[in-house]
């Protein structure tokens, strides 16, 4: 009796374990994503990654702006999945707060919109939208 007891309760967790690993660590919009045509100070790159904590599925987000000799990077911030099932970010930068939501599109595109507000006290508050392709 005591043998099958261990036994079921190791069988359980070997069961449970990789399941739940995999069912964590899966987003459908995770990867590197690329802005093959941005120009200055747009966003060239995002990089969606996520990671198991302490058995909670976390979604980190890196973005990069095209800056020379070298992209600039933004950071790296958690997400959050909203109720339109778009991933969700502020990115706290030097000069703004950069309010990124990305949603996968029916051609595996990543459109992503960011919004900038200024701490700085620039007017030119706005939207961009962006289409970058899955890193290939």
């Amino acid at each position: 009796m005591r043998w099958s007891l261990v036994f079921g309760v190791f069988f359980s967790f070997a069961i449970s374990g990789p399941l739940d690993a995999q069912a964590c660590s899966f987003t459908p919009e995770a990867g590197i994503w690329e802005n093959n045509d941005a120009e200055r100070q747009q966003l060239a790159v995002v990089e969606i990654k996520t990671d198991c904590v302490q058995g909670q599925k976390v979604i980190y987000l890196r973005s990069f702006v095209k800056c020379a000799p070298r992209n600039c990077k933004w950071g790296r911030t958690p997400m959050r999945r909203l109720e339109t099932g778009e991933l969700y970010a502020v990115h706290k930068t030097f000069s703004a707060d950069r309010h990124v939501k990305v949603k996968r599109d029916k051609n595996d595109q990543l459109v992503v919109h960011l919004w900038s507000i200024y701490r700085d006290g620039r007017e030119d508050n706005g939207w961009e939208i962006y289409r970058l392709l899955r890193e290939s």
